[in-house]
């Protein structure tokens, strides 16, 4: 996570607030078969903590967070964006795709 942080930093983006798991590797994460609900319990109490925040980042190539974003961005009323649908919106904005995507958060619906 502190790599993932510091890329943050280099790019301008200020790191109110991290948690993370206790694991080094997406392999560790992905073998505990975590619920989305976990990260949706993390991303509420990342907004506790830090209210003032514009956006939560989800970092975790792994986890099924992807499936929560909308509901923390209702919830939350901010941006929600994990490793996963930042990735997505890259490599569909490099193939040209342009459909949008509604249920995985504001990001992926941006596309059209």
């Amino acid at each position: 996570m502190d790599l993932a942080i510091k890329f943050l930093k280099e790019n301008e983006i200020e790191t109110v607030y991290s948690k993370g798991l206790g694991y080094n590797t997406n392999q560790e994460l992905a073998e505990l078969s975590l619920s989305p609900y976990t990260y949706y319990s993390l991303a509420r109490k990342a907004n506790q903590s830090a209210p003032e925040v514009d956006a939560i980042f989800i970092i975790c190539g792994s986890s099924p967070a992807l499936k929560v974003i909308s509901s923390l961005e209702k919830d939350l009323g901010k941006p929600v964006v994990s490793s996963c649908s930042t990735a997505l919106y890259g490599v569909l904005k490099l193939l040209c795709i342009k459909e949008r995507i509604d249920q995985y958060g504001r990001l992926l619906a941006l596309l059209d």
